[in-house]
């Protein structure tokens, strides 16, 4: 049982990104229209760019497939997004939102050290491209 803590914990962290690119998608212009009001040129090709950084990110973690990029992509996305979204300095109720950005980049450096852990795309393919009757590839 404990070998799916791993696949729990980062279901939990994509839950976010796909649940928020899911919105994004329907609530489009009104997103748009978000980035725009922020001073953002090409507001259109960024909101495309964050919902398919948040989509296969997402999916990355959940599936456990090339889940160290997956990490990263959603972590390069995270700290411009923190930063112009939550920028708490000039509106304090910002503040919780950026500190729980600061958060999941935590759990997702964790995840780009550690891995995804067993039960994932990524341990299975280890897994079957490791010869056991080779006494020198352990």
């Amino acid at each position: 049982m404990i070998q799916f803590i791993p696949l729990i914990g980062r279901t939990f962290l994509a839950t976010i990104f796909i649940h928020a690119a899911i919105n994004k998608i329907f609530d489009f212009a009104e997103t748009q229209t978000m980035i725009t009001g922020r001073g953002l040129p090409l507001a259109g090709v960024l909101l495309v760019i964050t919902i398919v950084f948040e989509i296969l990110g997402g999916l990355s973690l959940v599936l456990g497939y090339q889940t160290r990029l997956g990490a990263w992509l959603l972590i390069v996305f995270l700290i411009p997004a923190t930063v112009i979204f939550h920028n708490f300095w000039e509106v304090p109720s910002e503040k919780i939102d950026f500190l729980k950005n600061l958060s999941i980049m935590g759990g997702l450096l964790m995840i780009t050290y550690f891995g995804a852990g067993p039960v994932s795309v990524d341990e299975h393919i280890t897994m079957s491209n490791t010869d056991f009757t080779d006494p020198d590839n352990p």
